[in-house]
């Protein structure tokens, strides 16, 4: 018998109370929309000491394979921020604000 520990501790995140939890965890996705259609292409748990900037890289990667063109990147409130946009700034990636849709 071979025993793995894994700590789901760096995965959990707190907050204020919603709907009686104040615990949960959080991932990141990336997902494409064509002829109102949503998929998604890629999942990341979220750790605590993940960059906004390090997730946004390794969901990319994770979608590298698949070839796609993006002719724009929609981010969220909390990754349409300073780093994350220079980041895609320099990897020539048009980005904007998603909080301004309502999908």
């Amino acid at each position: 018998m071979v025993s793995h520990h894994f700590s789901v501790a760096p995965y959990i995140y707190r907050s204020q109370a919603k709907s009686g939890t104040c615990s949960f965890y959080a991932y990141a996705t990336i997902y494409v929309i064509k002829k109102n259609k949503r998929v998604t292409l890629a999942i990341k748990a979220v750790q605590q000491q993940n960059t906004l900037v390090a997730i946004i890289t390794y969901l990319l990667a994770l979608i590298e394979p698949l070839k796609l063109k993006i002719e724009r990147l929609y981010l969220d409130r909390e990754f349409f921020c300073v780093p994350v946009i220079r980041w895609l700034q320099a990897l020539d990636i048009p980005n904007e604000d998603a909080s301004n849709y309502s999908w």
